[in-house]
């Protein structure tokens, strides 16, 4: 990607991460404890959940649910004109 006029990339690289969990409940709970909500400022109503849920894999399913992200650390300076 292009930088802004002005900036110097002195490095760049993508970090991929990934964790399972066997239990979309279990997913959705770590991210509420850990106060990962998206901006969103109200919770979602039990009927709601209950229909989230049936998308996620059933609990017998042996992958169980999985998450993947990418962060990239990107160093720049701005250049000395």
């Amino acid at each position: 990607a292009a930088l802004p006029m002005g900036l110097q990339r002195l490095y760049c690289q993508r970090l991929r991460f990934s964790c399972r969990y066997p239990k979309a409940e279990l997913f959705l709970s770590e991210l509420k404890r850990l106060g990962v909500n998206g901006g969103a400022t109200s919770q979602l109503k039990p009927g709601e959940l209950r229909r989230l849920l049936l998308h996620w894999p059933a609990p017998g399913d042996k992958e169980g649910v999985s998450l993947n992200w990418d962060l990239l650390v990107l160093l720049t300076r701005r250049d000395e004109h």
